[in-house]
Order: C-alpha cells, then sequence, then structure tokens
C-alpha cells in the first residue's frame, strides 16, 4: 500500500471509543431518566446514545477484524512467501472464493501495488521489484514491517518500504 496502513486501525479504534462513549452516556441517562420519570425527550435522547453507539461499536470492530484479516493475509504472503490462492485458503481456512475476494478489496486498498489476480493460474500476481540495483558494499538485511507483519530486504543508507504493503522501514 503506497501510504501507512494504520489508519484503518485508529478508524475502527475511534469508532469503537466514540461507540462506548455514546453507549455510556445513552446507560446513563436511561438510569437517570428511569429515576426521574421518562418524557418523550428523554427517550429519544436514550435511543439516539444507545443506538449511535451500538453502530459506532459494530462498525469499529469490523473494520478492526477487516484488518487483522488484511494483516494476517500479507503475513502469509511476505513471510511464507506465498502467492497460490489454494495455498493461502488452506492457512486461513477460508474457502477459495473467499479469499479472492479478500485479495482483491485489499488490491483496491491499495495492498500490494501492481500486483494482479491471475484467475486461470489462481495466484496473486506481484511485479517485479523495480529498485535499483545494490553497490557490492551495500549488505542487505532482513527487517520485519510494523504495519503488516512482514519480513523485507532492506539495504542500509537507503529509502525502504515495505514491498508488501508499502508502509515506510526505519533505516537501521
Amino acid at each position: 500500500m503506497g501510504q501507512d496502513n494504520k489508519p484503518h486501525v485508529h478508524r475502527g479504534t475511534a469508532r469503537i471509543v466514540c461507540g462506548s462513549i455514546c453507549a455510556t452516556f445513552g446507560l446513563i441517562g436511561f438510569s437517570t431518566s428511569a429515576a426521574d420519570g421518562f418524557d418523550s425527550m428523554d427517550v429519544v435522547m436514550v435511543l439516539l446514545f444507545l443506538g449511535g453507539g451500538a453502530l459506532l461499536l459494530f462498525f469499529g470492530i469490523k473494520a478492526r477484524m477487516r484488518f487483522e484479516k488484511y494483516r494476517r493475509y500479507a503475513s502469509i504472503i511476505a513471510n511464507k512467501n506465498q502467492t497460490n490462492l489454494d495455498y493461502i485458503a488452506v492457512e486461513t481456512k477460508d474457502s477459495p472464493q473467499k479469499v479472492s475476494e479478500v485479495l482483491l478489496a485489499m488490491l483496491e486498498a491499495g495492498f500490494f501495488p501492481g500486483a494482479h489476480i491471475d484467475d486461470y493460474s489462481r495466484i496473486l500476481v506481484l511485479p517485479n521489484s523495480s529498485a535499483p540495483r545494490q553497490m557490492a558494499t551495500a549488505q542487505p538485511t532482513i527487517q520485519k514491517c510494523l504495519g503488516c507483519g512482514a519480513n523485507n530486504t532492506v539495504i542500509a543508507g537507503r529509502i525502504n518500504e515495505c514491498e508488501y504493503c508499502g508502509s515506510p522501514l526505519k533505516p537501521s
């Protein structure tokens, strides 16, 4: 992915936090109104906060689960060097159709820039690295991506980014 994928996590987390706060206000409003007697405005406000909080919680949890699934797929592709959709299906315990759907969604979200799915061979085709050739003195090292967990070969003194999700890698 060309940009840092952490906003997906923060977006889900923000929804969960806001949903929890709204639901808490709704419960406080409900208990206060129950003690004082309900009027129509109390009912509207309680329902608004509880309903809105529940929706924010639902979509926040769903976003976090989707990101974790993306991270698991990226890890299988990067760490196990697997691009075969059937193998990924076995690893994730998802159906091959689901694997195809998830990978297409990941490609649309910007994971694996330049990659595509070859339907005939049922593999994720990753583009060849277009990185300039390294100098003979530069020694490559392996660095784990903080975004997706993939192991990447990095060269000291160069700007490196994860070849699977595009997150920047800190120089070592």
